[in-house]
């Protein structure tokens, strides 16, 4: 397997620089403070003052200012402006350093299936959106298993947030409810894997297999096919049925905060 983490710092010098390139990639609207990026990147006072000195000499970034809401003595909110850093998007290899820093899947796919060992019962673990280089629909990660060990899931997905400069929103589902779901034909299954993904670890028979049920069910449910004989009551009544939590709502992602 490529070990893109070593490439990149052999092309940079240093995988603090690469790391500080990579924030800024992956967030081309925000603008960060330098407290915050210097603790992100992990790079000592002098060389990231050095660094940030270089970056903007070049036009790869630029200063620029925003505000942060802050709650007075009174318990007011007011908006303090605080200087920082951003992206110039007028950068004249912007696009080329883009699609380099935007390839994270070698990456993120060495890091998920060694660091998800010991995290539970993992029977489908797939990622999409932010850890592909894509635009998030719903989720980054989802995870399909039983006895999850969620500070270890979360502590993974921690390194690798340091590594991408982006948060990652992931949800868990135990694989009885994900059968459940699947055979009612759940939207935001259907939509994860209309999406762009990448399948990392299947012990269940997704996608091939489950995109030819879902479009069976499909066509069943448009023919008029009685589909509360075979999978009980239909997807409109049957949250309300079996009582659960999430009372006909989507599945709640789950980000690094809960």
């Amino acid at each position: 397997m490529v070990d893109v983490e070593n490439i990149l710092e052999k092309l940079f010098g240093d995988s603090a620089r690469a790391r500080l390139l990579s924030i800024f990639v992956a967030n081309p609207q925000e603008v960060f403070e330098t407290k915050d990026l210097s603790t992100r990147v992990g790079m000592q006072a002098a060389s990231f003052r050095s660094e940030l000195k270089s970056l903007e000499d070049i036009g790869f970034i630029r200063r620029a200012f925003k505000y942060i809401p802050i709650e007075d003595t009174k318990g007011k909110i007011k908006k303090e402006k605080a200087e920082g850093y951003m992206l110039a998007k007028d950068f004249p290899y912007l696009k080329e350093v883009t699609q380099l820093f935007s390839s994270h899947t070698p990456l993120v796919r060495e890091r998920l299936l060694v660091g998800i060992k010991g995290s539970g019962k993992v029977n489908l673990l797939v990622i999409a959106g932010a850890l592909i280089g894509n635009t998030r629909d719903q989720v980054d990660m989802f995870i399909v298993g039983d006895a999850f060990k969620k500070q270890k899931i979360e502590a993974l997905l921690k390194r690798v947030e340091y590594e991408i400069g982006q948060e990652i929103v992931y949800a868990l589902m135990s694989t009885k409810e994900f059968n459940y779901r699947f055979g009612l034909f759940d939207r935001f299954l259907k939509n994860l894997f209309d999406n762009p993904h990448e399948v990392l670890v299947d012990k269940i028979g997704v996608p091939e297999t489950k995109n030819s049920a879902v479009s069976q069910m499909r066509n069943m449910k448009s023919s008029g096919s009685d589909l509360e004989s075979e999978y009980g009551p239909s997807s409109e009544s049957v949250w309300d049925h079996i009582g659960l939590e999430s009372e006909k709502k989507e599945p709640e992602p789950l980000s690094k905060e809960d």
